[in-house]
């Protein structure tokens, strides 16, 4: 047999078909030599042969293989044996490499021929093979397939199935439907045309987003946020429309007006752009608020340091933060650091204020597991303060709830996501009278609860 080419597109799935036909081959029978990367001389040529073969050649000059390797090769055929030569990446070499590849396939005997060779590349090799200079090659090949990508939609779908069988999914429907539904085949066939790789990624980023938004079907809504994800991540530019283009010079040149009336009279901003004055009336840093006894004159009236400096430390009301978790951790996820320094400046500040921390848990999975998954929730926030404010582990007041007191639905993943946090609640003394004041930032949903609890403080 001469030699045989198979060609297709990037990502038709060549490399792995030739791995297939390894696996099927007995090595005591054919010694396969399979160069994934050809290299890009001669002599490198015949050095990947050379080592792939084990050939007993100090230099690497091409006389000394061409010798070795027919020795080698007219030896192994006592024992009929045979060497299959597959170059992957053909389509890199040069027209004087392929001429030399050729001439391997002539070492043979009068009624065998020993020496077995598959080339296997892109489109561009077929271009290349059509070279005048080639035409001695082309009258060798005896069979050459060129791999398609999937046509028919019913194709991609026996694909996706057998992949996941595969993988371990039971040959049934899952929950009555397919993991993959209809619409989301058919999205994933009209987006990869059908070519296996790009299958592959899509099918595979879909599994990781279902996973992550806890979905048992994958949906067509999940295939095109995932079609947009890759498309966004190779774009480097957008191709503005003619229109586009003409509102841009539009505003060019308005801008060049603006510049130049600005050249021409300075002034000009202060007139239309000077900001209104009006009073200070409410300061809001944070969504955890200490609200404390009120000032003794109205903001606009003093400055806002003189305010805070003045204000009385007697007192404090209840204060309220928030710390979100993910699904089945109780590690601190880095976003809730900024609050939980907004917590520890105003533990500091108000060194008998009691820290209420309840851990929260979403309803799914077994309860005690929940249960027990929102107390290391909330022993994480205590732990964490306690690290950045040096308190005493006396002043804190943990608990965890479990899937108990949910503040939202657990009936959607946004609920549940909600559900899994940590309240972390300021009580203040008075310290006239040592009682407790309970007066709550209103809307908070723990008032009731803690107004119950107030002679445990």
């Amino acid at each position: 047999m001469g030699f045989v080419v198979i060609t297709g597109e990037v990502g038709i799935g060549k490399t792995t078909v030739l791995h297939a036909l390894l696996e099927e081959l007995d090595p005591t029978v054919v010694k396969t030599v399979h160069l994934s990367d050809p290299g890009s001389t001669t002599q490198d040529l015949f050095y990947l042969i050379k080592q792939s073969l084990s050939l007993p050649v100090e230099n690497i000059s091409k006389g000394e293989i061409l010798w070795a390797l027919n020795d080698f090769l007219k030896g192994t055929l006592p024992k009929d044996e045979r060497v299959l030569l597959i170059v992957d990446e053909a389509q890199r070499l040069s027209a004087d490499m392929l001429e030399e590849i050729r001439l391997l396939s002539n070492i043979e005997i009068p009624d065998k021929r020993l020496f077995q060779i598959f080339l296997v590349g892109q489109q561009e090799l077929n271009v290349k093979l059509k070279a005048p200079e080639l035409r001695q090659l082309r009258q060798r090949i005896e069979i050459k397939y060129h791999l398609r990508p999937f046509n028919d939609l019913k194709d991609t779908q026996g694909y996706i199935l057998h992949r996941l069988q595969v993988a371990g999914l039971r040959p049934r429907p899952y929950r009555g439907q397919q993991l993959f539904s209809p619409g989301a085949v058919k999205t994933i066939h009209k987006f990869s045309k059908g070519y296996p790789r790009l299958i592959n990624i899509i099918c595979e980023n879909a599994l990781v987003t279902a996973y992550a938004k806890e979905a048992s079907i994958i949906t067509t809504q999940i295939i095109n946020e995932v079609v947009r994800d890759m498309e966004a991540s190779y774009e480097t530019g957008h191709k503005r429309t003619p229109r586009q283009l003409a509102w841009i010079g539009i505003l060019m040149m308005l801008l060049a007006v603006l510049i130049y009336g600005v050249y021409k009279k300075p002034g000009i901003l202060e007139t239309y752009f000077q900001p209104e004055i009006q009073p200070e009336t409410a300061v809001s840093q944070s969504h955890f608020s200490l609200k404390e006894a009120p000032p003794e004159m109205p903001l606009a009236e003093r400055d806002l340091e003189d305010v805070v400096a003045s204000k009385s430390e007697d007192t404090m009301n209840e204060s309220h933060e928030e710390v979100f978790f993910g699904f089945n951790s109780f590690r601190i996820q880095p976003r809730a650091a900024d609050a939980l320094k907004m917590v520890a400046a105003a533990i500091q500040r108000f060194p008998e204020a009691q820290i209420l921390i309840d851990g929260h848990s979403d309803n799914v999975g077994d309860p005690q597991a929940n249960l027990v998954m929102s107390e290391r929730r909330a022993e994480a926030v205590k732990r964490w303060l306690i690290d950045h404010t040096g308190v005493e582990a006396s002043r804190f007041i943990v608990k965890g709830w479990g899937p108990a007191r949910p503040k939202f639905s657990n009936n959607s993943p946004e609920g549940r996501r909600k559900n899994r946090r940590v309240d972390i609640t300021l009580r203040g003394h008075n310290r006239n009278d040592n009682t407790v004041s309970i007066e709550a930032v209103p809307g908070d949903p723990r008032d009731s609860r803690h107004a119950n609890n107030v002679n445990n403080f």
